[in-house]
């Protein structure tokens, strides 16, 4: 068989709002997860979603990994971490496929051990494909490996701000912690808001730190790694929450009780104590005007922010009930204004409430492939939020995929359950992300419980290609799926050398030396993951069978990389 040197096309899953997308002050959410419906709010202790559709209690993080689309929640009041398949199936009320913290999916009892937690808080993922969760209570942050496939009542492997796994002590010191917040991995930088002792701590190459008793390489907020006071001034917090590291190493942090967005540039190279750079949601660094309900002040409890790769960064006023969006964050000028809010009709208003517009003390938020997901606090949910015209997503459509293939194919891939009452399937596809006027396949639904479709659209554009499956109901009503983007680019490339292979293959990165590889078989199943430290690195496949494989590659840059191998 021919040797193929792959010339490198990159694919990104959306993650970005694309620029002539446009929010509206007070519009609906599209889904909502930890509920049977917008009207609902009540309070689950235990239980997957029993009968009134509840299934969370005091919500307080949401992450998507961009990679499979598997939803990971921090579910408070229930001392556990739920896994799901996918966004579709959260907000379906389906089971979640796996727990943290529990041994089943009906326990809510805390706990001190490698197994237990005591009302989680935050959530990252890294490039090695483990998941973090901040542990609140017990004043320590838990890494537990293999995040997309972990069973139930897995046990973490290293813990942050203790000693050993059944300690809870806390400290103010470079190696424990105080009632940490959120967290935040980018490339192999942890930053963590240690809200207790009122800061925000860097660990620098966290992949290599031991297991126990690891130290901070700086901290934020304090001149040292033993003071723990409060202020309003660049160089000081008063309960830093959510933090967010956007593309360009600025650091983002929701200064809970200064009522403030504070933003550090290049905060990787920040020293002890370094000022911040910009503000939102006061006028300088000492002012601290509480209460006020506008478009450029928050209320008193300002506890969530992220952003996407416009630029636009999200903020959860938490006692305003509302989000408030502002475009091109990073360069607007101190205390600017917002441009657009949800939860609220308008910038003056601040009433709590339970339906598609309303919010009741959201606490965080998080971004991912063209949906905001805003954690709902006190209405135990989580809505889902997209800037394109609201619209309802496909009760059977499970998850909608796309890979780019060596041939600079497009390789389409949905999944879906229950079609009884589905007639077909459109593939639409737009070259813009806004007209989706072409249809590039028609397919009828085979009515089966579970089912696979697929399909090879051989001729994508130079540049963005959006895709989206309209599904169209036997009544003639019809919805919308998530939106897919795939960027096709001939200036980057990676080697995959030899292709075919049968027991090594080398791969030549185009711009860095740090990536994570997963390896997929011909049915999406990850048969192999590995961690790379250089820019030319050898990989074993001998194990594996004869077949076609995707490879994943995920820089430390961000990037993302997909193409095809085949296996002799």
């Amino acid at each position: 068989m021919k040797h193929i040197f792959l010339l490198f096309i990159h694919i990104i899953i959306i993650t970005i709002s694309v620029k002539a997308q446009k929010w509206t002050n007070g519009q609906a959410a599209y889904g909502v997860i930890g509920q049977r419906d917008f009207i609902s709010g009540s309070i689950n202790r235990g239980n997957t979603h029993p009968s009134n559709g509840a299934s969370l209690a005091g919500p307080q993080m949401i992450i998507v990994d961009s990679i499979t689309g598997k939803v990971f929640i921090a579910d408070y009041g229930n001392n556990r971490v739920l896994r799901f398949s996918s966004v579709a199936a959260a907000i379906n009320n389906m089971d979640a496929e796996a727990v943290l913290g529990q041994e089943n999916l009906t326990g809510y009892s805390s706990g001190t051990s490698a197994r237990q937690l005591s009302y989680p808080t935050g959530l990252s993922l890294d490039l090695s494909g483990n998941l973090w969760v901040v542990d609140q209570s017990n004043s320590r942050v838990l890494r537990f490996p293999n995040a997309t496939t972990f069973v139930s009542g897995e046990a973490a492997n290293m813990v942050i701000g203790q000693n050993k796994f059944t300690s809870a002590k806390n400290g103010t010191s470079d190696s424990s912690l105080t009632n940490p917040r959120s967290i935040f991995i980018h490339d192999d930088t942890l930053w963590l808001s240690d809200a207790g002792n009122n800061r925000v701590l860097r660990y620098d190459n966290i992949s290599a730190k031991p297991a126990f008793n690891a130290k901070a390489d700086a901290v934020l907020g304090q001149i040292d790694f033993t003071s723990n006071g409060i202020g309003t001034t660049a160089t000081t917090f008063q309960t830093p929450m959510q933090i967010y590291v956007d593309a360009a190493g600025s650091l983002w942090v929701a200064d809970q009780y200064n009522g403030r967005i504070l933003r550090f540039n290049n905060a990787g190279q920040k020293t002890n104590g370094g000022s911040a750079d910009g503000i939102l949601g006061q006028p300088d660094f000492t002012s601290n005007n509480l209460g006020t309900t506008n478009q450029s002040t928050f209320s008193a409890v300002v506890s969530g922010v992220y952003g996407d790769n416009n630029g636009t960064i999200y903020v959860a006023d938490q006692t305003n009930s509302r989000v408030l969006i502002f475009e091109n964050a990073a360069q607007k000028a101190n205390g600017d204004s917002a441009d657009y809010v949800l939860g609220q009709s308008d910038f003056s208003s601040h009433d709590a409430g339970t339906s598609a517009t309303a919010l009741k003390y959201p606490i965080t938020v998080f971004f991912s492939n063209m949906q905001l997901f805003i954690v709902d606090n006190l209405n135990n949910r989580i809505i889902v939020q997209n800037p394109n015209l609201p619209v309802t997503l496909p009760l059977k459509l499970l998850n909608f995929t796309g890979r780019l293939q060596n041939n600079n194919a497009v390789s389409l891939q949905w999944q879906t359950a229950d079609e009884q009452d589905v007639s077909k399937y459109e593939l639409q596809y737009s070259t813009d992300g806004i007209n989706y006027s072409y249809t590039l396949d028609v397919t009828h639904a085979q009515n089966l419980s579970n089912n696979y479709y697929s399909y090879l659209h051989d001729d994508p554009v130079l540049g963005n290609n959006y895709y989206r499956i309209k599904m169209v109901n036997n009544d003639g009503s019809f919805t919308y799926s998530n939106i897919v983007m795939i960027t096709v680019t001939n200036d980057d490339y990676v080697i995959i050398s030899p292709n075919p292979a049968a027991d090594n293959i080398v791969i030549t990165l185009p711009d860095t030396d740090k990536a994570t590889v997963a390896i997929y078989n011909s049915v999406g199943s990850l048969v192999k993951t590995e961690r790379l430290y250089s820019a030319i690195s050898t990989t074993d496949i001998h194990s594996l069978l004869t077949g076609t494989y995707f490879i994943n590659i995920v820089e430390s840059n961000g990037r993302i990389i997909n193409t095809t191998l085949i296996k002799d």
